[in-house]
């Protein structure tokens, strides 16, 4: 899978990042395979030349060698030199070069590969366990999120009902009496609850979310003031005029918008990627 490895800039080029493209691509392979190749992945090892099965320049090189026609050297079998037998193989010193298990006497060789071969049984049941668990979590966790949504839903339409049948029995339906309320209230903190359950009415209990704001920031010290909010309201209340004019006013409260949750990036987007 040469493709594993063959991105390093992209967002996704991160240990997890590595280990959760190797799940999703070959789907639900046992635990410690998909550890196995995100580590390759990351080392760049389905860079090497073992992975080279054949190479017909190698091969071309092989062949042009001086005494290969002859019968010299390479034809005999003996590497070239540039360290590749003429039938294309790599040579014993690039696989010696490929890392520290070459290195180790052959018993020490020989007794990890059946340590490996006696555990391989218990990892891959234990693998199969740990999967069943994390599938389970993962069921559990999707459930408990439907659960919280269905809640959020449920009480943002209660909410609603309440703000539309407010805003039909005291909602302010002109700047100029908007205005007028909003100067017999007394201190700034009665202004803002007055600003905010007229806005509320319209964003919830009518559904018109494109007017929907924060009511404060620590970035920008003037949103949620008195300012701030009397000129999106004086703009709310300019669209509602116009809806009015139209005949197109809701006659019942807004059902719950439904929002696309948006991921966040796990990294800048390269040339490369």
């Amino acid at each position: 899978a040469p493709h594993l490895s063959d991105r390093p800039t992209a967002p996704c080029a991160g240990n997890f990042g590595t280990y959760d493209m190797v799940q999703r691509t070959f789907g639900k392979i046992a635990v410690q395979n998909i550890s196995g190749m995100a580590q390759q992945a990351r080392s760049h090892d389905f860079f090497g030349a073992s992975c080279v099965a054949s190479d017909r320049r190698k091969r071309k090189q092989a062949s042009a060698a001086p005494g290969a026609a002859s019968g010299g050297a390479a034809a005999d079998g003996a590497t070239a030199d540039d360290g590749v037998t003429a039938g294309g193989s790599s040579g014993a010193a690039d696989e010696a070069a490929m890392g520290y298990f070459t290195t180790l006497d052959p018993r020490m060789q020989q007794a990890i590969v059946e340590v490996a071969r006696k555990d391989r049984a218990k990892a891959v049941a234990k693998a199969k366990i740990d999967m069943q668990e994390q599938l389970a979590y993962k069921q559990f966790r999707r459930e408990e999120n439907i659960e919280k949504l269905l809640k959020a839903t449920i009480e943002r339409y209660a909410n609603g009902l309440e703000l539309y049948t407010a805003w039909k029995n005291r909602g302010a339906h002109d700047w100029a009496t908007a205005r007028t309320k909003l100067a017999a209230a007394g201190s700034e903190g009665d202004k803002l609850l007055f600003l905010r359950d007229q806005i509320e009415m319209r964003v919830i209990g009518l559904g018109w979310t494109q007017f929907e704001t924060r009511w404060s920031s620590s970035n920008d010290e003037t949103v949620g003031t008195v300012e701030y909010l009397s000129a999106l309201l004086n703009d709310i209340l300019a669209h509602e005029a116009t809806e009015r004019h139209l005949k197109n006013l809701p006659t019942e409260a807004a059902p719950p918008p439904l929002g696309v949750r948006k991921l966040k990036e796990l990294g800048t987007v390269s040339i490369d990627a």
